[in-house]
């Protein structure tokens, strides 16, 4: 399994409607002394620099991975069967969201991107209908964790997001990396 854990402080203004965090997966991670968010906001010295247009579209969140950490892919959504691409949770996955230090609130909702996820469960001919989000252009195409602030009382908490991905070693005709 791959394991990602992702802090979220979920946006105080709210530049769109509704209120999201799109966590670039593939990109710069940040770390918790330099998270990706607003240069403006919080100082050039003081984050990551995010890709070209997420501040526009965040507004002043920002995430970090726990361990500073990207998801690997071999093809985007973008380049097609012929070109390669299986979406990276074909396997499998786990997600969990939690609000951080608040259990009275509503917990924060998320969607994957079609680099992650274009079709439910893998099933290629859409039996079980999935609502897509497309890769958000960010300078370039960029897989994401789309984090949605489902109220204003959310606006600057902190989320946490554990991610697991199943990868071909955890299956059990496979004996790489098993015991």
């Amino acid at each position: 399994m791959i394991n990602r854990t992702y802090f979220v402080s979920l946006p105080t203004t709210q530049r769109t409607i509704p209120a999201f965090v799109d966590i670039c997966v593939h990109a710069p991670m940040g770390t918790r002394t330099l998270p990706v968010a607003n240069p403006v906001t919080y100082g050039a010295g003081n984050v990551t620099t995010p890709p070209v247009g997420w501040t526009a579209a965040c507004g002043d969140a920002g995430y970090y991975e726990l361990r500073g950490r990207t998801l690997p892919f071999e093809h985007l959504f973008a380049a097609g069967a012929a070109g390669g691409f299986t979406q990276r949770l074909n396997l499998g996955f786990v997600l969990s969201v939690s609000l951080y230090g608040n259990w009275q609130l509503p917990t924060p909702t998320v969607q994957l991107s079609q680099s992650l996820l274009a079709a439910v469960g893998g099933d290629t001919g859409g039996v079980i209908p999935a609502t897509n989000l497309a890769d958000p252009v960010y300078g370039v195409a960029q897989p994401v964790i789309r984090v949605y602030s489902p109220t204003n009382a959310l606006q600057g908490l902190l989320t946490v997001i554990n991610f697991s991905i199943a990868e071909r070693k955890d299956e059990d005709f496979s004996g790489v990396g098993g015991v």
